[in-house]
Formats: structure tokens, C-alpha cells, sequence
């Protein structure tokens, strides 16, 4: 039996440049896209400076809105971001200053996000992959 996908644009995110590299993942049926970097006052070869967010937005819904005013821990962006039954899982990233140890699980519970804190990474980690296989996360 053949599955067919049906594929639509989702609303853009309520940012005028996007984000690079953003921990991204589905957690309760929400879209979740949060952290990332951006040159949002000149691009890098105008002598534009990097900037490292923690801001965070949601999209419950593909017809609906983007939901803002969300935020993480910290910056992060470059890192692993798989998601799990129980939420997004981020491993490692990096922020303005250097490469990050930290493990979490991002949820979203409805009216707006969760973090818990998982083992830290042995060494700090970024612009990495992962995989989830079974109950098992491989980085």
C-alpha cells in the first residue's frame, strides 16, 4: 500500500530575517521553534554581527498563528533537536561565546512551554545530528 503526503506552507515565523539553525520539533501537536542566530541589522559580509536567541514561538494549529513571547534557558543555537513522545529533546548547541554541554526536553502544555533539564553531554557539542531509534537517542 502506497502512503501519499500531503504538504502545505505553514505561516511564516513572525520574524522579518528567520533563524538559523533553531531547536525545532513537535511536542503535543505543537510546532515549536525556538533559539537560533540571525544578522539582523547587516548581513556578515557588511561587517553584520551575529545575534543568539532564546526566544521561542509556537504554532498549534497549520491554519493558525504563529504564538510568541516564549522563551528558553538560554541562546541556543547549532544543536541537536529530536523530537520524542515526551517532547522535543536539545542537545548541546552554542551560544555567543562557546559550544554547550546542556540537555533538556522542551514540552509544550497548551499555553506555553517547559523545560526540563536531562544528563548533561560529557564534553560540549554543536553542529551535530542525532536520531531516534526506538527509546534510544544517537548522536
Amino acid at each position: 500500500m502506497k502512503t501519499q503526503l500531503h504538504w502545505q506552507q505553514l505561516p511564516p515565523i513572525p520574524d522579518r530575517e528567520g533563524f538559523a539553525a533553531p531547536i525545532a520539533g513537535v511536542s503535543n501537536g505543537a510546532l515549536i521553534v525556538a533559539g537560533g542566530a540571525n544578522f539582523p541589522d547587516k548581513k556578515p559580509w557588511e561587517g553584520g554581527r551575529k545575534r543568539w536567541y532564546d526566544t521561542a514561538f509556537a504554532l498549534e494549529r497549520p491554519d493558525g498563528a504563529w504564538r510568541g513571547g516564549l522563551k528558553l534557558p538560554r541562546p541556543n543555537a547549532y544543536g541537536v533537536s529530536l523530537t520524542t513522545p515526551d517532547g522535543i529533546v536539545s542537545i548541546g548547541g552554542a551560544d555567543a561565546e562557546r559550544h554547550l554541554r546542556d540537555v533538556f526536553l522542551l514540552a509544550w502544555n497548551g499555553a506555553g512551554l517547559t523545560t526540563k533539564p536531562l544528563p548533561s553531554l560529557p564534553k560540549p557539542l554543536a553542529y551535530s545530528c542525532g536520531a531516534l531509534l526506538g527509546q534510544t537517542i544517537y548522536v
